[in-house]
């Protein structure tokens, strides 16, 4: 299973809900004549826009580590030079070492699997990071990373070759702002990660049975 999918579905975004609630009393009060499907539908482009920004500069971060080339932040599209001139702030500030990019990992005892972001070592530590590109840090951000700190193996989808995970010292969000970057420490939520899991196949029974899941937490 997912561990996005596991956490899309066992935990609330609260923020989130304010946002999008946020951003349909704008909307409405810009243009008092749309109805509530059209502001709907509003909330939903401006929500896929931002998504797609977010993916974009993913894919982007993932080339700057694997390449090492530096890209021409002058010729950039507007909507990503900011968040790329951040992410390269970050890595003369912090020098990272790139370990592991883009890895998919899994957990065989709980059956659940993900692709996580980056391993760095940064200043002599194993440092599994998150990249995100929202306006601020929450608690639940770290539910993801203590999913993937307790994978039990890499999997590499082209050689079909599963290897053992790794040790990791540390877990850190990195936030990406269109005018800088804010790098966050937590700590590990595992428990808390597989009682969002117990919600999940509470609400998901299908899917659950489908798992043949047999693990409890203590």
């Amino acid at each position: 299973m997912s561990v996005t999918e596991i956490l899309s579905g066992g935990v609330p975004k609260p923020a989130l809900g304010f946002w999008m609630a946020k951003m349909a009393a704008e909307i409405a009060l810009q243009d008092p004549t749309l109805s509530p499907s059209e502001v709907t539908t509003k909330v939903r482009a401006i929500s896929s826009d931002k998504a797609s920004i977010g993916s974009t500069v993913h894919a982007m971060t993932e080339t700057i580590d694997n390449t090492e080339m530096l890209p021409d932040l002058n010729t950039m599209a507007p909507a990503f030079s900011g968040y790329i001139r951040s992410f390269l702030d970050f890595k003369e500030q912090y020098k990272p070492k790139l370990i592991h990019n883009e890895a998919t990992v899994y957990n065989k005892t709980f059956k659940f699997a993900g692709t996580l972001d980056r391993i760095y070592e940064i200043g002599g530590k194993t440092v599994l990071l998150d990249i995100k590109t929202s306006k601020a840090f929450y608690p639940e951000m770290a539910l993801q990373l203590s999913a993937y700190k307790n994978a039990e193996f890499f999997y590499d989808k082209e050689t079909k070759v599963s290897t053992p995970f790794i040790k990791i010292d540390e877990l850190a969000i990195l936030l990406l702002g269109e005018g800088g970057f804010s790098y966050h420490k937590t700590s590990e939520k595992y428990k808390l990660f597989l009682y969002a899991y117990e919600i999940y196949k509470f609400l998901n029974p299908e899917k659950a049975e489908l798992l043949n899941y047999k693990k409890e937490v203590k």
